[in-house]
């Protein structure tokens, strides 16, 4: 009967692929089954991937969205992104999803001694509410990046700073300046102010800035 060339070694190939991935035996199994050694199935195993005999799909519930984090990355040289699903129907609901992903990311990665500066908007308003972590940072600052706003409860930068520091147990400051004025003079006579000059200089050598990025 015909052998093809190389057939034997293909067929090696192929029952070790199965045994590692489909029955999820270990290399040292696998070798022991078949009477090899088990640094002779490793060195076939990563052959097998560079000759392209294994093509590994992941599926999972949510993979579009993965996908899409690792295309965000690529395109704007980012190291994470997060993607979470939109409800179409209910922006609310949308809105405190994404507060809630920013808040666990940002507490995964947050350390003593860390300076977060703050902005304003529903978002930032959405991530602060979800804060919920028993461990007190007492060693990071939170400090408003702006003056304050009039308006709505999400505009108002203290208020986000300080509830922002309540809920981390963390140092907050106040900025007790608008955050616009009519000219240059008002606004130069305000950053001459020590209490104003202090919080600005904190907020600007923050390590951790938090912003939204406005309706898209």
């Amino acid at each position: 009967m015909f052998k093809m060339p190389m057939y034997d070694t293909i067929r090696l190939f192929n029952t070790i692929l199965n045994l590692y991935y489909n029955e999820e035996l270990t290399q040292s199994k696998i070798a022991k089954r078949l009477g090899l050694s088990t640094a002779k199935v490793n060195r076939l195993l990563q052959q097998a991937r560079e000759l392209g005999y294994v093509n590994i799909t992941i599926r999972t519930p949510f993979q579009h969205l993965f996908d899409l984090e690792t295309r965000l990355k690529s395109v704007f040289g980012i190291q994470e992104a997060i993607v979470i699903q939109s409800m179409a129907d209910n922006g609310s609901s949308t809105l405190n999803a994404l507060g809630a992903a920013a808040a666990d990311f940002f507490l995964e990665r947050l350390r003593d001694g860390d300076v977060v500066a703050i902005t304003p908007g529903t978002t930032i308003q959405a991530f602060v509410q979800a804060i919920n972590t028993t461990r007190s940072y007492n060693k990071v600052e939170v400090a408003p990046m702006l003056g304050a706003i009039q308006g709505q409860i999400e505009s108002d930068m203290n208020y986000l700073a300080t509830n922002m520091g309540e809920r981390m147990g963390a140092k907050a400051y106040q900025l007790h300046a608008p955050a616009f004025v009519e000219n240059r003079e008002q606004r130069d006579a305000l950053q001459s102010m020590a209490q104003v000059k202090n919080i600005l200089d904190i907020a600007r050598h923050a390590n951790i800035a938090l912003l939204g990025v406005g309706t898209v």
